[in-house]
């Protein structure tokens, strides 16, 4: 289906969007999004909402951007509908507008003073939303023991035994199986108050490289704090895009961005909570591997690149054994790492 179809007339009353132009943005994995512009000018954000996500998120995403923009924290903020709601329900899937912030996104950083200013940021955004006394409309259940994850690509590799991808998924669950038995379980006792989906592509930066916004609320919730640091690292610290097999750990970005971190979370974060950071960082890459790994045999969660890939598939292989190949390389590195981890927190 042509995506600029998606966009009709009752979407542009809803939202008032007569005489502007729709523009689609392609780098969301799950949600649709389009650029509202008026003579060539971004004026705001239109999303069709996946269906995984229930529609009391959108309450939870106005009530926390309210309280940031209450605290000078910049932030994309929803627009309600010309008859005032936060969002609409057409055609089965719920619809927003949100405004637009003006910068730039990349797959992957650039450089140490964007890896060290995105650390700033992230813990700017958990020190003020845990001072938010906020109880979550929706909550997300996570799993923190990766038994769950061997499970899940046990029953899909039984499935989709049929699979022409079949033989090479198995070859790469069995390495994401054999460096689980090196994972610690996470202890998901101690919840803080998050963003949920901390990748560099959620990310905003202005022309001097400063990051400035974290965009893509619809994973806000409670989880453990250094589960979320651990899969900012994982995204932020690997040299090439999660459309890339072979993956690079940049030490460099990790101890910047843990330096910026610490500039503004160092004094929210118990001893216990930075200790986890890095068996979060290789719990959180292998867990994405896994997921990767089931969804190429079940070709329905992630969106892929059909300009690059031949399929929905082979698409996902690739991410998979990137993933896989940076949690390798954090475990070879791991007590290096942690000595950063650790100086950075002291």
């Amino acid at each position: 289906m042509n995506q600029d179809k998606l966009i009709d007339n009752r979407i542009r009353k809803f939202f008032g969007l007569d005489g502007s132009d729709l523009e689609i943005i392609d780098s969301g994995l799950i949600n649709k999004t389009w650029v509202v512009k008026n003579n060539g000018k971004p004026r705001s954000i239109i999303q069709r909402v996946n269906k995984i996500f229930p529609k009391e998120i959108n309450k939870d995403i106005d009530n926390i951007t309210k309280f940031f923009l209450k605290n000078n924290f910049k932030t994309p903020s929803i627009i309600p509908s010309t008859t005032g709601e936060i969002f609409i329900e057409l055609d089965g899937y719920v619809w927003r507008q949100l405004s637009y912030i003006e910068g730039h996104n990349f797959n992957c950083l650039k450089n140490k003073q964007q890896a060290r200013s995105a650390g700033e940021l992230l813990g700017r955004f958990h020190k003020i939303i845990n001072n938010y006394d906020y109880n979550f409309s929706y909550k997300k259940k996570y799993h923190y023991n990766f038994s769950y994850y061997k499970e899940e690509i046990e029953k899909t590799l039984i499935n989709k035994k049929n699979h022409k991808n079949i033989k090479i998924v198995k070859e790469i669950s069995n390495q994401i199986f054999n460096l689980s038995e090196l994972m610690p379980n996470l202890d998901d006792s101690q919840l803080r108050k998050v963003h949920g989906d901390p990748k560099i592509t959620n990310i905003i930066f202005n022309d001097k490289d400063e990051a400035i916004c974290l965009i893509d609320l619809d994973t806000l919730g409670e989880r453990p704090i250094y589960y979320e640091i651990g899969d900012a690292l994982r995204s932020w610290c690997n040299q090439k895009s999660e459309d890339h097999e072979d993956s690079t750990l940049s030490l460099s970005y990790f101890k910047n961005v843990l330096e910026g971190y610490a500039i503004e979370g160092r004094d929210i974060l118990k001893k216990t909570e930075y200790e986890n950071i890095l068996p979060s960082f290789l719990f959180i890459t292998l867990e994405l591997s896994a997921r990767f790994c089931v969804d190429a045999l079940n070709e329905s969660y992630f969106s892929w690149n059909n300009k690059i890939y031949n399929s929905h598939s082979e698409h996902n292989i690739i991410r998979s054994k990137g993933q896989l190949n940076l949690a390798k390389q954090i475990q070879d590195n791991f007590d290096d790492l942690q000595k950063v981890v650790l100086t950075s927190f002291k």
